[in-house]
């Protein structure tokens, strides 16, 4: 029908939207193909709000790819277009979505820099879905600095939005983080008590794969309590669950501390017996609710 009308700019659009479709299918040349000749017809009309959100849109296929640098290219093109427009919303999709590779290419510093000038944004507009968002994921990278008190405000004020909201699918994943925080300031019982919770709503939820992390974790945190036998319920917990969604690495971690806990049961008698130490990138391995944010 635009084609028809013979107006680019609704050919563009549609060509923007039919591009998206093929990257949801996974059929990424044919999307790519498609948001060029969008992108190409949106700069002859040197149209910027909607140019950058086809760059925005081609820096996504990008990442699925794993063309890190190829997305960083394609993101930063849109913000850069989208910065001289009032398009703020769409600009704080834009950072948040750099944040993302930047996290998948290990450089908390950098994500933290993109998320936060992303969370400011949102704070300006009031856009309490992309603050709660953008809260949570941050809460989760801090996990990685070593600034776990602030990882633990974040992760609360991610937990306080998606219940306002009525997300309540994504609430758990918060809860690990703060049980995650809780166990590296080696405060146990707050540990205890959140890496519990969030195992039991991912459980009523039917995330198998979340609830086998935080059985795992609880599975080593009980182990550093001498509560051997509960360790042992959780990290058979894990396994099952693990076995059962073929998480490979997730099921060699549980089977870790299914280990530790067999050598410590082995060796009660002798107070002067420890754990191992465990590697802490067991815990690090925090939840990120990664999403792709493309159109207002």
């Amino acid at each position: 029908m635009a084609q028809k009308l013979g107006n680019k700019q609704l050919i563009a659009a549609s060509l923007n939207s039919n591009g998206d479709n093929y990257r949801v299918k996974g059929e990424y040349d044919t999307a790519l193909q498609i948001l060029n000749k969008s992108a190409g017809i949106y700069l002859s009309k040197n149209d910027s709000s909607e140019l950058s959100r086809v760059y925005n849109n081609i820096g996504i296929i990008y990442d699925e790819k794993g063309s890190y640098q190829e997305a960083l290219k394609y993101y930063f093109l849109g913000l850069r277009v989208a910065e001289p427009t009032a398009q703020l919303g769409l600009q704080a999709h834009i950072l948040g979505n750099i944040g993302i590779v930047y996290k998948k290419q290990k450089e908390p510093k950098k994500v933290l820099e993109y998320y936060q000038r992303s969370l400011e944004i949102y704070q300006k507009l009031d856009h309490q879905f992309g603050i709660t968002v953008t809260s949570g994921n941050i809460g989760s990278v801090m996990l990685q600095t070593g600034a776990y008190h602030e990882s633990i405000e974040n992760s609360l004020n991610a937990i306080s939005g998606y219940e306002k909201l009525g997300y309540l699918r994504y609430v758990p994943y918060s809860l690990g983080n703060i049980g995650i925080a809780y166990d590296s300031l080696g405060n146990t019982e707050e540990a205890k008590s959140y890496y519990t919770e969030a195992y039991n709503r991912h459980i009523s939820f039917d995330n198998k794969y979340e609830a086998a992390y935080n059985a795992k974790n609880l599975a080593f945190l009980l182990l550093k309590l001498k509560l051997y036998s509960q360790a042992s319920e959780y990290a058979l917990t894990a396994i099952n669950l693990a076995n059962e969604i073929e998480a490979k690495e997730m099921l060699k971690d549980a089977y870790n501390a299914n280990d530790h806990r067999k050598e410590q049961t082995n060796y009660q008698s002798n107070n002067d017996c420890q754990i191992s130490p465990i590697d802490r990138s067991l815990f690090v391995q925090s939840y990120f609710l990664s999403c792709y944010l493309i159109f207002l």
